[in-house]
């Protein structure tokens, strides 16, 4: 028996490869874009298009301030109001802002704290003294000194226990707990008051123009050298 596939016709090669492009007004088209080698391999720089969306301002932030009193560290101040407080760390005063007020998921937290101010040099002011019946009284422990000799010369140590001396070439006044090679001064009576230099040849003195002491190397109208006087 013969299949009616048997007596199909046979095709060229030619006649498999049609090409539809060529029934469009008899010109044939190229299959493949052709493409510009010059821009090959670069980097594509996007162009925001000209109906780009416009982003929504964002609102202005606005606070309400008031004022906050810690008499635990004797301050007041103001600040936006609603900040929850915590005053139970000892020194401290703390405002946290609370979760429903936060901005831009960024809380904000306030600490203030009260710490001590330690100064080991300076230019210390006079005291208020009075005499009566040939008792000098000063108004404060401050220039109360226990004077020792020593081999090296004499130390001071004032009333909280410290050395008083001159760093290097620095003018200031210097306290210290321990002693040191700038610790001893050489004292000499000077017209009834008295020099105290210090091992780098500095001079203390009283300077009426500022009301401080100091230690200097030069000698001015407005400088006084101290006077000591014994403690009963």
């Amino acid at each position: 028996q013969v299949s009616p596939l048997d007596n199909l016709p046979t095709a060229a090669p030619s006649q498999l490869s049609y090409n539809p492009a060529t029934e469009e007004d008899g010109a044939a088209v190229a299959a493949a874009a052709s493409v510009n080698r010059i821009y090959a391999g670069a980097t594509p720089i996007p162009i925001d298009p000209i109906d780009m969306p416009t982003p929504t301002p964002r609102p202005e932030l606005t606070f309400t301030f008031g004022e906050y009193i810690s008499n635990k560290l004797g301050i007041s101040f103001k600040s936006a109001v609603g900040y929850e407080i915590n005053e139970n760390i000892s020194g401290k005063y703390i405002l946290t802002e609370p979760a429903n007020a936060v901005k831009d998921n960024y809380p904000c937290t306030i600490t203030l704290e009260i710490s001590g101010i330690t100064k080991t040099y300076g230019y210390p002011k006079a005291l208020e003294a009075t005499a009566d019946k040939g008792v000098i009284t000063l108004e404060g422990t401050e220039f109360e000194f226990t004077v020792t000799k020593t081999a090296n010369g004499y130390t001071f140590v004032n009333s909280e226990g410290k050395y008083i001396y001159q760093n290097g070439t620095y003018k200031t006044y210097n306290e210290g707990a321990e002693v040191n090679a700038d610790c001893y001064w050489s004292i000499t009576a000077a017209d009834g008051a008295f020099q105290m230099t210090s091992p780098s040849g500095y001079t203390m003195y009283y300077d009426t123009g500022y009301g401080s002491y100091g230690v200097y190397n030069e000698v001015k109208e407005t400088y006084l050298l101290p006077c000591l006087f014994k403690k009963k």
